[in-house]
């Protein structure tokens, strides 16, 4: 799969089996990272997206498709978007409402789910947003399947979200890295600092963001869009 990496560190872009949370508030450049990554994504490996937003930045940008038949129908046909497609989901009207949309994304989750499980071929799930979509404690049987299971499927998955605090904690147990974008609430901010393990962290700009993987024993840096660190100051690991 191609590479964004940054400087001395991993791919930004996930690998199949792995999860990434993207965090941040409207106009930080949250939607912007999912198009990248997934361009990159897409080139490899189907891409589903769970657009769930009312007022889509995918618009125009993939293959939006409002039945979920045919979008699931779609998926790992070739198209002029690349190799493989990337088909945007947006719930038509009688499954926006708060109380159905949950339930009919988790089925749409597990359509996908037992997709990879048949063919064991590797596809992504994009979700944006997720708090549109698993409002309570628990995410349902389909979001639960592609958290925990999706790895020995070599599923890559992408949470997104504009509220941190609100998403249930068994999705930062299951992910690999973080994105973090621009956060304004206090609950916001603290939720991210808590699980990466942060004391504080900086005021970021436009598209500015801080990266960090379970995995690399390095301390999260700022890092600028063009994918150089920038000149604010890194927030300091947690004390022991």
């Amino acid at each position: 799969m191609s590479r964004l990496a940054l400087p001395g560190r991993r791919n930004l872009v996930p690998q199949p089996g792995e999860s990434l949370f993207v965090c941040g508030r409207t106009g930080s450049g949250k939607s912007t990272t999912i198009r990248i990554l997934c361009s990159f994504i897409s080139q490899t490996v189907p891409v589903f997206i769970v657009d769930s937003k009312p007022s889509s930045i995918y618009k125009g940008w993939g293959l939006a498709i409002d039945d979920p038949d045919d979008a699931l129908r779609t998926l790992g046909t070739d198209t002029k978007h690349g190799q493989y497609p990337r088909v945007i989901y947006q719930p038509p009207e009688e499954f926006s409402g708060p109380d159905v949309l949950p339930g009919h994304v988790d089925l749409i989750y597990g359509e996908l789910y037992d997709r990879a499980k048949a063919t064991r071929r590797p596809l992504c799930v994009v979700t944006d947003e997720v708090g549109h979509v698993m409002p309570g404690v628990n995410p349902g049987p389909g979001a639960n399947n592609i958290l925990s299971r999706g790895r020995e499927l070599r599923l890559i998955s992408l949470w997104a979200t504009q509220r941190p605090a609100r998403i249930p904690l068994v999705v930062y147990t299951q992910v690999n890295a973080f994105i973090i974008h621009r956060l304004l609430g206090k609950a916001d901010k603290d939720m991210i600092k808590s699980h990466c393990g942060m004391d504080q962290l900086p005021a970021l700009g436009r598209f500015e963001f801080i990266y960090w993987d379970e995995s690399e024993d390095l301390p999260p840096l700022v890092w600028g869009f063009d994918l150089t660190p920038s000149v604010r100051p890194s927030p300091a690991p947690a004390a022991a």
